[in-house]
């Protein structure tokens, strides 16, 4: 978090907003493979240029955060959404009913996590694979091995095993640091895994929770079990990686 900044916008028109990144071609439900800028990005991009195209101004107040992908040439990211539950109580009751049905349905409620997102690069071929939230929520406790191992496939066993050691010790913290929040819920959260994409580039690969909108503070003075049970299965999972 950087601050709050007065922001200036071009507000492109929606194909401004998309030259630089030709259209994703689909190779199977739920994926999808492009070259520049994640399609999912793109998308926000445009909607959130549209709103300010509507409100008329070019100026706008905004929170500054780090861009945990700058240091990359080509980034590879796997979005994990960690805890048993999204909602905090406050949450209006659709918005919880939604919540339970969407966790119970996934491997969130059991594990205490769930993939919703990948990004790898592709050296041979120059472009970008990409596996929506869609197809997270399809895989099952038996799939997720698999796919952390998809995640760092087109890394030497070198590098990969280098990679799973910073994660592990990441996660490692973030337990740590979870067990010492008595009373804090982070509710919805998420962990980025990232790494470079690209052999020739050798940025420090990482691991941060992100997104507290829903994060909160209790009377209970436990810790947040639902995030603990998610690092215990990342961990096992990252463990497991480290031998294949």
């Amino acid at each position: 978090y950087y601050g709050v900044r007065d922001m200036v916008f071009s507000a492109p028109d929606t194909a401004q907003g998309t030259e630089e990144s030709s259209a994703p071609d689909t190779a199977a439900a739920g994926t999808a493979i492009f070259e520049g800028a994640n399609p999912w990005g793109r998308q926000c991009y445009g909607r959130y240029a549209a709103q300010l195209r509507q409100s008329g101004h070019t100026r706008w107040p905004c929170i500054v955060l780090e861009d945990l992908m700058a240091r990359y040439t080509h980034p590879c990211v796997l979005d994990i959404k960690m805890g048993t539950r999204a909602h905090p109580d406050d949450a209006p009751e659709e918005k919880r009913a939604a919540a339970r049905a969407k966790w119970a349905a996934t491997t969130s409620a059991t594990l205490g996590l769930r993939f919703c997102g990948m990004q790898r690069y592709q050296p041979a071929s120059g472009r970008n694979l990409f596996e929506d939230k869609y197809r997270g929520r399809e895989l099952r406790e038996g799939d997720l091995p698999g796919a952390l191992v998809r995640f760092r496939e087109l890394c030497d066993r070198g590098a990969a095993l280098a990679n799973i050691k910073v994660w592990l010790a990441a996660v490692e913290r973030l337990r740590a640091a979870v067990q010492g929040a008595a009373g804090y819920r982070f509710y919805s959260c998420s962990l980025l895994l990232l790494f470079e994409g690209d052999p020739a580039s050798s940025p420090r690969a990482d691991a941060r929770l992100i997104d507290f909108a829903n994060a909160r503070l209790t009377a209970d003075p436990d810790c947040d079990r639902g995030l603990l049970r998610g690092c215990a299965t990342l961990l096992s999972l990252l463990t497991r990686a480290s031998a294949l």
